[in-house]
């Protein structure tokens, strides 16, 4: 008969049979089921823990539209404050080793890399230093995405149906942010191409200094061109060693083409100090309207244009909910140990 709910025989321990009922015998097998029965308990234990606890860290199921809105306000609010503190305020307590998502510090960087080749691009042509801006602003909205999508992923890890579209979502807007910045950086190009003024007392001091070599300039130029068989070459301070033999079919501009020159020179100092800060100031007020307003966005993207949106996210993936089905079955099975370890209680009453 044991057969029949247990045909390979991998659940019986013995079987009591009428012939059993000698106190000897039965007591033997009592016994038997007393050293195993222990170690059961205590693997049906282990094991029911251990789907309890994967239950829990199992995505959380959405089954109303109030529970996806809840979960998304929990979302975005947390999501906020971190990303003030990585990209406004400078702190970085929750990522303490992780220097990609230390946003302000990185930011900096960033802008002091782009300063120094700025001022190594001297030698570039007008339109290869023009595109630098832009593909520093784009260098710094793929790193903003970086974080931004990092940020939100960590804090939609429990709810499924909303990581993949809040990580969509997300890079949505950060790319909209991005096409909105980069036409802002085109802007403050085109106002530099087209402007030739400052009120930056440095421009005329700096301007003033590099005056001082011009009588000396003009001197060493002239000797230059006349000795026939010498170098052609005149050293400038700042400048190096400069080839002046073009200048010889140009004598009566000499002293004009040098006054341009270091206006030139003094001039394109203030407009790389004031690309920079252009862009840190441009770069800075962005990502701040993002993290304290258009953050919130998202939501609005993932509720759609009809509002059904949200609703469509009720669907919980079938790999998940069947897993979930699953675990509450099987830890409502493993549950029943309470009733071998009564068994136990009572072998144990009758060995006494």
């Amino acid at each position: 008969m044991s057969q029949i709910v247990d045909k390979t025989g991998e659940r019986t321990l013995a079987v009591v049979t009428m012939a059993d009922r000698a106190p000897e015998e039965l007591f033997e097998k009592e016994r038997i089921i007393a050293r195993c029965l222990p170690v059961m308990v205590k693997n049906i234990s282990d094991k029911l823990s251990a789907n309890v606890l994967e239950l829990e860290r199992m995505p959380t199921a959405l089954t109303s539209v109030a529970d996806v809105i809840t979960a998304f306000m929990r979302i975005i609010g947390a999501s906020k404050e971190s990303l003030s503190k990585l990209l406004l305020r400078g702190e970085f307590d929750e990522y303490p080793d992780d220097r990609t998502k230390h946003g302000t510090a990185r930011l900096v960087e960033m802008l002091n890399e782009f300063s120094v080749e700025l001022r190594n691009c001297e030698e570039k042509k007008s339109y290869q230093i023009s595109i630098m801006p832009i593909e520093f602003a784009e260098k710094i909205w793929d790193f903003i995405d970086k974080v931004v999508t990092s940020i939100l992923m960590r804090h939609s890890e429990i709810y499924y149906q909303l990581k993949v579209s809040t990580k969509r979502a997300a890079h949505n807007l950060v790319e909209k942010m991005k096409e909105q910045s980069i036409n802002r950086v085109k802007e403050i190009v085109q106002m530099e191409k087209l402007t030739d003024y400052s009120s930056n007392p440095d421009y005329m001091m700096e301007w003033t200094k590099l005056m001082t070599q011009k009588e000396n300039f003009v001197k060493n130029v002239n000797n230059a061109l006349k000795n026939k068989s010498g170098s052609s070459r005149v050293s400038l301070e700042g400048f190096g060693d400069i080839e002046v033999e073009h200048l010889r079919q140009h004598p009566n501009v000499l002293q004009q083409a040098f006054d341009l020159k270091m206006r030139m020179t003094a001039y394109w100092k203030i407009v790389l100090k004031r690309l920079v800060d252009s862009m840190a100031l441009h770069l800075q007020y962005s990502v701040h309207n993002l993290v304290n307003n258009d953050i919130e966005e998202i939501v609005n993207e993932l509720m759609g244009p009809d509002g059904h949106g949200i609703e469509r996210m009720l669907v919980q993936s079938p790999g998940i909910s069947g897993k979930r089905e699953k675990l509450k079955k099987s830890i409502k099975l493993l549950e029943s140990k309470d009733v071998v370890a009564k068994i136990m209680d009572r072998i144990a009453g009758y060995g006494d």
